[in-house]
């Protein structure tokens, strides 16, 4: 009985962090519009294997949110990187106004903190 307590404690601790930011907005280090290239640009922090596909958008009651599906677990120090977002992808036209559901902080050595939970 206690080894089977152990070994479900033990998973907890290594599937919730995996987890963990699907459910919480991703911590942004700034956000740009691009009218004429019809894009969204986040810059999120990256330790070197942050890409677009770790990210999922969610529009809702006129609110644009960003979600990191997996987390970056290189070693490097955390740098500002640009993720880009078409319109089309985000279903969103030019015109469309929008609020924005993620919380956003300027260093990104702070933001790093979100990358491993």
């Amino acid at each position: 009985m206690r080894r089977i307590v152990c070994s479900a404690l033990l998973a907890c601790f290594l599937v919730a962090p995996a987890v963990a930011g699907q459910d919480h907005p991703e911590l942004l280090l700034g956000l740009n519009t691009d009218f004429e290239n019809q894009q969204i640009v986040i810059e999120v922090a990256s330790s070197g294997c942050t890409v677009k596909q770790d990210f999922r958008a969610e529009y809702k009651d006129a609110t644009l949110t960003f979600f990191r599906l997996r987390r970056d677990d290189c070693k490097a120090m955390p740098r500002k990187i640009p993720i880009r977002f078409s319109l089309e992808e985000l279903e969103l036209s030019a015109h469309q106004p929008f609020s924005l559901g993620n919380p956003i902080v300027v260093n990104e050595n702070f933001a790093g903190q979100w990358l491993r939970p």
